[in-house]
C-alpha cells in the first residue's frame, strides 16, 4: 500500500463530517468507518488510533469540524444573563406531547449509541422518542421505560421500529428479539407487533 496521505485524508474527513451537520453530527467512529469504505485508511486498530491523533491535532489547531462525543459531556446547569433572555428562549422549550392519547406508544431504537445524534436530528420535529439499546437490552432501562410511560395511561401496544444502516437513509427494520421479548414480558403492553 502507498504512503498515506494524511492532509488529504484529514481535508476529506472534515467534509465528511461536515456533511452529517444537518442530521446532528458526526462521530470520530462514522468518520472512520466512512474512509475505510472509501479504501482511504485501513481497518485496523492502528489507522483508527493515528486517524483520531491526527483529527485531535487538527482541531486543536481550529482547522476541523467539531464531533460528536456521547460518552463525555459537561454538566452545567442552563443559565441566563437576565430575566429577558430567559424569557426570550422560553417559547423554544414549550412543546406538546405529541402522543397524548394516543393508543399506542412508538419509539425509534437503535443499537448504536453512535446513530443517536443522527436520529434525534432526523425525528426533531416529529418528537419522538430515541431508544438506545447499546446492542442488548437492559432491564433496568426497560423498567424506567414502563414507569415513566404507564404514569399516564396504560398501553395496549408498543411498536419499536429499528433503525438500520442501509444503502439509503432512514432504513428501517423489525426489532431484533431481547427488547421486544422484554416488553412482552411486562404488565402493561399485551401485543408486541414486528
Amino acid at each position: 500500500m502507498p504512503r498515506r496521505q494524511w492532509p488529504r485524508t484529514v481535508d476529506h474527513a472534515a467534509d465528511i463530517v461536515t456533511s452529517y451537520d444537518e442530521v446532528g453530527g458526526c462521530t470520530l467512529r462514522q468518520a472512520y468507518h466512512r474512509l475505510v469504505s472509501e479504501d482511504l485508511i485501513p481497518h485496523t486498530a492502528p489507522a483508527y488510533r493515528r486517524l483520531s491523533a491526527r483529527l485531535a491535532q487538527a482541531r486543536r489547531e481550529e482547522r476541523f469540524p467539531d464531533l460528536v462525543d456521547p460518552l463525555r459531556e459537561v454538566h452545567v446547569l442552563p443559565a441566563r444573563p437576565d430575566a429577558g433572555e430567559f424569557l426570550r428562549a422560553a417559547p423554544d422549550w414549550f412543546a406538546l406531547d405529541r402522543t397524548a392519547g394516543w393508543t399506542t406508544d412508538l419509539y425509534v431504537p437503535c443499537e448504536k449509541d453512535t446513530l443517536r445524534a443522527q436520529l434525534t436530528g432526523r425525528l426533531e420535529r416529529t418528537r419522538m422518542p430515541v431508544l438506545v439499546v447499546r446492542g442488548l437490552h437492559s432491564q433496568s432501562y426497560v423498567q424506567v421505560l414502563v414507569r415513566a410511560r404507564s404514569k399516564r395511561t396504560v398501553r395496549h401496544v408498543v411498536q419499536a421500529l429499528r433503525y438500520r444502516r442501509t444503502s439509503h437513509p432512514g432504513g428501517i427494520e423489525c426489532p431484533s428479539l431481547p427488547m421486544p421479548l422484554a416488553w412482552r414480558q411486562l404488565w402493561c403492553w399485551s401485543r408486541v407487533p414486528c
